[in-house]
């Protein structure tokens, strides 16, 4: 993965991510070495397979669904 810095305000990265790449474990790297508090995320492109995992705020469920090309 490479990223470049294109805004300061509001802090503003495009990331570029290479085939195979685990997208997760460098997301949270990244975030951690650019001390990141809160985010947003937004993606063009394709993922081979994955998993979502969606909660709500007070409420211990979690429900995840995979997918895999």
């Amino acid at each position: 993965m490479h990223y470049k810095l294109v805004d300061k305000k509001p802090k503003t990265f495009v990331l570029v991510f290479e085939t195979n790449d685990e997208l997760a474990g460098i997301l949270h790297a990244f975030a951690s070495e650019q001390k990141l508090a809160s985010a947003s995320f937004k993606a063009i492109g394709a993922l081979s397979s994955g998993e979502a995992r969606m909660a709500q705020l007070g409420n211990e469920t979690i429900r995840a669904v995979r997918f895999s090309g």
